[in-house]
C-alpha cells in the first residue's frame, strides 16, 4: 500500500525515474557505437519507464473514491 502522507515523494520519484528512463533511451538510440555498448543503457531506460508507469497507475488507482458498502435489504 502507498502511504498517503508521502504521496509527494512518490510522485517526485515517479517523475524522476520517467525522465531518467526516457533520457537513457534517447541517448542510447542516438549513440553510434557498437550495439553492446548502448544495449544495457537501453534496457535500464525501458525498465525505468515501465516502473514509472506502474507507479503512476498505482497512485492514480489509489485516489479513486471508495464506495460505501450497502447493507442488504430487509428480508
Amino acid at each position: 500500500m502507498v502511504n498517503r502522507r508521502a504521496l509527494w515523494w512518490l510522485r517526485t520519484y515517479t517523475a524522476a525515474s520517467f525522465v531518467t528512463g526516457v533520457s537513457m533511451i534517447v541517448a542510447s538510440v542516438l549513440d553510434h557505437g557498437a550495439w553492446w555498448s548502448w544495449l544495457p543503457h537501453l534496457l535500464v531506460g525501458v525498465i525505468l519507464v515501465a516502473l514509472a508507469v506502474f507507479l503512476f497507475m498505482d497512485v492514480g488507482h489509489g485516489r479513486q473514491r471508495k464506495l460505501k458498502k450497502r447493507s442488504l435489504p430487509p428480508v
